[in-house]
């Protein structure tokens, strides 16, 4: 499938010259699924704006579901999305860290693409000057009184925006009180914090990413996740929410990268994997596999510094391990490369326009 989705790709790249949807009926009724999908994606690839794109995927699909008569609208239009945003990441390189260090990186991890790389365990905020370094700065147990008193014991996925450290906190086990916490960067301080909507975030605040472009915080609830909560980045209120097309199990963490929300989660099948999820449609698709030895995945982070390995993903290995019990564990970062970039990022690099941002649910 892998193979097959990209030779469409590159046909349809190199095909594309500000096309229409062909006019003949007669290509509509011998036409096979594939010949229709190549249709019209090519003609979504006329536009002449990225803010064009999704009307254009709408008017090509109704047009050809009216000429053909037999396909199914919302099935086409999932493909047709699929297809645009479809890429592959695969693993270049990792780098494990020793247990003492590994204490501290746990949970997960950000980067303020400025050298400085912050990392959060259940109980502790660090932050070092390359991605594998000691540490620079630490704060043990960064909670405030207020919240531990209330049972707040855990520190999630951060993320770091517009000058601004942001912190998923909660109160695991019991998920009784959410909290966004906003920490300065260089003291590793608390500035600001919010309850959270606990019929939001019903099993507690796994992670938070922050979108600095479009003013917008982003989490979810942790298991059968069918929703991604917005949140104000200023007042950190509540501002929607965006229905996901699927459900995501055990999300663990998530970044924002070209204007699309990146998940950490469990695979279909077994084991883990990286998500990429429109943020205007709630088109979901895979996009990446993490390697059979980890025992459980963790934070992720985008580095525009590090060609080599732009996404890094934090995850649990054990040492050793009797059958299904595994002990004395260890973290290890996993720095992908881009192995397919999607249809649509070739057509923003065609346009040479900035990213649009403006998420559904407001």
């Amino acid at each position: 499938m892998r193979k097959k989705t990209a030779f469409l790709c590159l046909v349809l790249l190199s095909s594309v010259a500000l096309c229409e949807l062909p006019s003949d009926s007669e290509f509509y009724r011998h036409a096979s699924p594939e010949d229709l999908l190549q249709a019209v994606i090519n003609h979504t690839l006329s536009v002449r704006s990225e803010a064009a794109l999704e009307p254009a995927i709408n008017e090509a699909v109704q047009q050809a579901v009216q000429m053909q008569g037999e396909a199914e609208p919302g099935t086409l239009l999932s493909k047709v999305r699929g297809l645009l945003d479809q890429e592959f990441w695969e693993v270049q390189e990792t780098h494990s860290f020793p247990i003492w260090e590994s204490l501290w990186r746990s949970q997960g991890t950000t980067t303020d693409q400025q050298g400085h790389y912050f990392y959060a365990s259940q109980y502790s905020l660090l932050r070092a000057d390359s991605i594998d370094d000691d540490a620079s700065a630490f704060h043990f147990l960064p909670l405030p009184d207020f919240m531990t008193d209330l049972g707040d014991n855990h520190i999630g996925d951060l993320d770091y925006a517009n000058g601004k450290l942001f912190l998923a906190i909660e109160d695991g086990s019991n998920y009784q009180h959410p909290f966004l916490g906003v920490y300065d960067p260089d003291t590793l301080e608390i500035v600001q914090s919010a309850p959270l909507p606990v019929a939001q975030q019903i099993d507690g605040v796994p992670w938070v990413a922050a979108d600095g472009q479009a003013h917008r915080l982003y989490s979810a609830q942790y298991h059968d996740t069918t929703k991604i909560n917005i949140y104000d980045m200023d007042d950190l209120s509540p501002r929607g929410q965006i229905q996901i097309q699927g459900t995501l199990q055990s999300v663990q963490g998530g970044k924002v990268h070209n204007g699309f929300l990146y998940l950490t989660a469990n695979a279909p099948e077994a084991g883990y994997a990286v998500y990429k999820l429109n943020l205007q449609t709630g088109q979901l698709i895979q996009v990446a596999q993490m390697p059979a030895e980890l025992v459980e995945v963790e934070g992720l982070s985008f580095d525009s510094t590090r060609h080599e390995a732009e996404l890094s993903v934090m995850g649990v290995i054990p040492f050793f391990s009797n059958g299904s019990f595994k002990f004395l564990r260890y973290m290890k970062r996993f720095g992908f490369h881009q192995t397919q970039v999607s249809v649509r990022d070739q057509l923003r690099q065609r346009l040479a326009v900035p990213v649009s941002r403006s998420p559904a649910g407001e």
